[in-house]
């Protein structure tokens, strides 16, 4: 039997997934204003009680790392730890603005994945139809974000993720052709972590070193790391 868990609180949304024997029992997500230290842990155990396993029975942790919200990514990282140290469990970390995308590969299009970073910026990606990461997370303003893009491409671009309306009426301002998931499809959901982990096929493996080092990946510096260096 082989069992991973799926967690994102990246964002204001929150998703927890199991997967068993290549199959997902159990879902969650809930976009809503109650905090992720709230509901995390109790989400987890639900899934843990539907598909009748204990932690232990984990064979790794998935986990979208960022870029997003700084207290979400620390609260998911911190509950992944707890439930992994004790049972040598790995923890897998992916890209946020990978796991937007992955839902949109073998389209034929290239795919902007945006995380809105707040204070007027924005956390970005632009993968191929393939997944080849052709510009790496990154964070910055709306009139960067559209310099970036132009400099790439003009056209056949989808959009995942994030999109605020200023994004999107620079984008058309600039004639920069793009369309936008229908439905359901540019949910963020953890899942996508599975279909990531199966692409990068990451070993199963235990590595003490890793995991001890293993950080949010924030991309930009947390707001108490600027305040520090204008002191």
């Amino acid at each position: 039997m082989t069992c991973k868990l799926a967690i994102d609180t990246s964002s204001n949304a929150g998703s927890i997934a199991l997967q068993k024997d290549g199959k997902v029992v159990y879902i969650n997500y809930a976009d809503s204003l109650t905090t992720h230290s709230e509901t995390l842990m109790p989400h987890i155990n639900e899934a843990f009680k539907t598909a009748q396993i204990k932690p232990k029975d984990l064979d790794a942790i998935l986990l979208a790392n960022g870029p997003g919200s700084f207290t979400g990514l620390r609260i998911a990282l911190a509950t992944a730890k707890g439930i992994a140290y004790p049972h040598k469990i790995p923890i897998l970390p992916f890209y946020t603005l990978e796991a937007n995308a992955v839902n949109f590969i073998n389209q034929g299009k290239y795919i902007l994945s945006i995380v809105d970073a707040k204070m007027d910026e924005l956390y970005l990606a632009l993968y191929d139809e393939s997944l080849k990461e052709i510009i790496p997370p990154t964070c910055c303003s709306y009139g960067q974000a559209v310099d970036i893009i132009q400099k790439e491409l003009t056209s056949n671009l989808i959009l995942c993720g994030d999109k605020p309306d200023k994004l999107l009426n620079s984008l058309k301002e600039n004639n920069i052709c793009f369309s936008l998931p229908a439905g359901i499809a540019d949910l963020k959901i953890c899942t996508a972590l599975f279909a990531l982990q199966d692409i990068h096929n990451k070993p199963l493996i235990w590595d003490a070193e890793a995991f001890a080092e293993l950080e949010p990946f924030y991309v930009r510096k947390t707001i108490a790391q600027i305040n520090k260096t204008k002191q």
